[in-house]
């Protein structure tokens, strides 16, 4: 769904009470001086504050919960002032700083700060970050109609507090509160053509522009996944500016291991996506298909034809699968819900 643009508290408001319990609510991390459908997002940014994102991902939520703790009492300790939420699968911190023109500052104390917190999110530092509403359900947390907020806590009173007792407090709406009166100096860094430990930044080649999202994979440690797709893309373009136009008659059959390591890029880049085996694994050998599924493979085309192409037949599959110890996975139906996002 489009962004909608707000331009006030009470706009934000009438539009959070909107769409709150019936799809996920983000805003932006930063706030801008002005923003249209005409206007670069970074044009006007506002950057006086640290995004904090500790993500248990797949492990349990104590992980982050330790690091949060950790951080939070790191900030407690130098009166810095910040809010702390629960988000609803992890925790979040915003620290207020003073308003710098580079991000690269943010960045410079975040990466001090991130020492010893690996479920701390490294693309937490990004202009176009986006971060969930406060007090808004977060539809991806919990079970089917028992989700939790995304709730503000008390960080102060969180001292011996259990996992268990927080969750039990994000079954509600609970109260925004400040932590610490403080705000963060951040560090002055050199200009990027001054500095002397940055990435050369790539020089474009032929016609062939570099993109933004580009630029930010090479100037931000562990750049966000959109950031990886278009960095490969970039690199694709790069690879083959002279290979445009040629037919398919006249392309070179794909190599094995070219094959598996666009699989394995694919995973990389995109960890939560099903890699499919389409059509063509007539010509593949078993030993060629297992080499895939071992790159990041999670998903083929069943049946003994696909549109025009011969497909392995499904008992062949079978008994591939079952040398392999593969277990198909049963028919489901995944659950979807809209993002709603709004700056």
């Amino acid at each position: 769904m489009k962004r909608k643009i707000v331009k006030n508290k009470k706009e934000f408001i009438d539009w959070v009470n909107i769409y709150n319990g019936r799809m996920n609510c983000y805003t932006t991390v930063y706030d801008f001086e002005v923003v249209n459908d005409n206007t670069k997002i970074d044009s006007s940014i506002v950057l006086d504050r640290l995004f904090l994102d500790f993500d248990a991902h797949d492990e349990p939520l104590e992980n982050a919960h330790r690091d949060f703790m950790s951080v939070g009492n790191k900030l407690s300790s130098l009166n810095i002032m910040f809010n702390a939420y629960f988000s609803g699968k992890g925790f979040h911190i915003i620290a207020h700083g003073e308003q710098v023109n580079d991000i690269r500052c943010i960045q410079q104390y975040y990466t001090e700060l991130a020492k010893g917190h690996p479920t701390l999110d490294r693309t937490g530092i990004q202009t176009n970050r986006l971060r969930r509403v406060p007090n808004t359900l977060n539809l991806s947390s919990g079970k089917e109609n028992n989700h939790y907020y995304c709730s503000p806590l008390d960080f102060a009173s969180l001292e011996g507090v259990s996992m268990y007792d927080i969750l039990v407090m994000a079954k509600q709406r609970n109260p925004m509160i400040t932590t610490g009166t403080e705000r963060i100096v951040f560090p002055n860094v050199k200009p990027i053509h001054l500095a002397d430990i940055e990435i050369e930044i790539p020089k474009p080649i032929g016609k062939l522009p570099i993109i933004p999202c580009l630029h930010n994979a090479i100037m931000v440690e562990n750049p966000s996944h959109y950031a990886r797709v278009y960095l490969t893309q970039w690199y694709r373009d790069l690879l083959t500016l002279g290979e445009r136009n040629v037919s398919l008659e006249q392309q070179k059959e794909v190599n094995t291991w070219d094959m598996i390591r666009m699989i394995a890029t694919a995973r990389i880049i995109m960890p939560k996506a099903m890699v499919r085996l389409s059509a063509g694994r007539l010509s593949m050998s078993k030993e060629a298909q297992t080499l895939c599924f071992l790159a990041g493979a999670n998903s083929i085309f069943s049946g003994e034809k696909l549109l025009t192409t011969p497909n392995p037949r499904i008992n062949e599959d079978q008994e591939l699968f079952s040398l392999l110890g593969l277990k198909p996975r049963p028919a489901h139906k995944t659950e979807n819900h809209t993002e709603m996002v709004c700056n």
